[in-house]
């Protein structure tokens, strides 16, 4: 119920500028990182456990999108790059 709120208020405070920079970057994590991960969780999780393939990349498909509030909750208490924090807010704004 908060996670829309979170995001938005994430989106008002991102420097546009920057996302404009790394948007290439950004767009590829989005799409062939996260197909790379749901590939590779669903196979792994068809062949450890024994179900269809099927099976398994719908469990990777749930498993491998991240909550991005928790990763900058984390990024801002370990005190990360920001650039990294920005490809993070850019990655669950697309």
């Amino acid at each position: 119920m908060l996670l829309p709120l979170l995001l938005f208020d994430s989106a008002m405070k991102i420097n546009f500028h920057q996302l404009r920079l790394h948007f290439k970057t950004i767009t590829f994590l989005t799409t062939f990182g996260l197909m790379f991960f749901v590939f590779l969780i669903g196979v792994a999780t068809s062949v450890l456990l024994g179900i269809p393939l099927v099976y398994g990349l719908m469990f990777g498909v749930i498993v491998s999108f991240t909550n991005p509030i928790a990763v900058m909750v984390i990024f801002k208490s370990l005190r990360a790059p920001k650039q990294l924090s920005l490809l993070v807010e850019g990655e669950s704004m697309y």
